[in-house]
């Protein structure tokens, strides 16, 4: 019907050319610039047509696509059916094992304050939910998708080990250290808000993140404020980055997967 639709436009401007001078000479170019005038003047009626028209199709089209997906996943389950069910029951176990730790030790952290273990909590959960992230990309086929997941993965595994090794005080540094970040985006956000159109943060909200941030590079001196400034009593300077922290903890062996899930 569209195309029914373009035809007869193009034709009509063709004859009123015509009509306009009988004896004119349509050659290719000519007639090539009116088809660009007729696509120019239909474009917004054939837009509204084509919206409307997958619209109308929209329910038929995405029942096709959803059997599609659902087929391919059933042939990736029975084909891959061992490992993904060995990683999900490692998923399982982890996760329980986790929530039982937790009902266990929370008791006892409370008491001797330790905030080693609040860390490790957090991260645990973190992890646990990007594992199942995984799970599902590779049930879907996202293989690819899966393995840049692991990244993230490894980078909780990595910060937990570190923190597991050292003190209180460096597991308090790196939970505090989530308001230096936040001063950082929050300057990027007022860098670039007006330009997407987002609301523009509160004077009292810009105030606030500031005097946070104030008062722990006050507290911990400005080597804090740097990337990975956290970690500022445990590695020297110059070690002050992710390579750092697997080197720190015996885990730079991984470093080529982890290259590899960058690319």
């Amino acid at each position: 019907m569209e195309q029914d639709w373009f035809l007869q436009s193009f034709y009509s401007l063709i004859q009123e050319k015509i009509q306009e001078n009988p004896n004119i000479d349509l050659d290719d170019k000519k007639i090539q610039a009116l088809m660009s005038k007729v696509i120019e003047n239909t474009l917004p009626e054939s837009a509204a047509l084509l919206l409307g028209s997958l619209k109308e199709k929209s329910m038929e089209m995405l029942e096709e696509h959803r059997l599609e997906r659902i087929e391919f996943e059933a042939r990736l389950q029975r084909r891959w059916s061992k490992p993904i069910n060995l990683l999900e029951t490692l998923i399982v176990i982890s996760s329980e094992s986790g929530e039982t730790c937790y009902k266990a030790c929370i008791d006892k952290a409370i008491e001797e304050n330790c905030t080693v273990f609040e860390v490790l909590v957090k991260i645990h959960a973190r992890a646990c939910q990007i594992s199942y992230e995984i799970l599902c990309l590779l049930k879907g086929g996202f293989a690819d998708g899966a393995i840049s997941r692991w990244r993230t993965l490894h980078e909780l595994s990595v910060l937990a080990a570190f923190i597991s090794q050292n003190s209180n005080e460096v597991a308090k540094m790196y939970l505090e250290y989530e308001y230096i970040e936040s001063y950082y985006e929050m300057l990027e956000y007022i860098r670039y808000a007006p330009i997407l159109g987002f609301e523009e943060l509160t004077k009292e909200e810009i105030e606030k993140l500031t005097e946070s941030r104030n008062d722990l590079v006050s507290k911990y001196g400005p080597e804090y404020d740097k990337p990975f400034g956290w970690t500022m009593s445990v590695l020297p300077k110059k070690e002050r980055n992710f390579k750092g922290i697997e080197e720190n903890i015996k885990l730079d062996h991984l470093r080529p997967f982890y290259k590899l899930t960058c690319n």
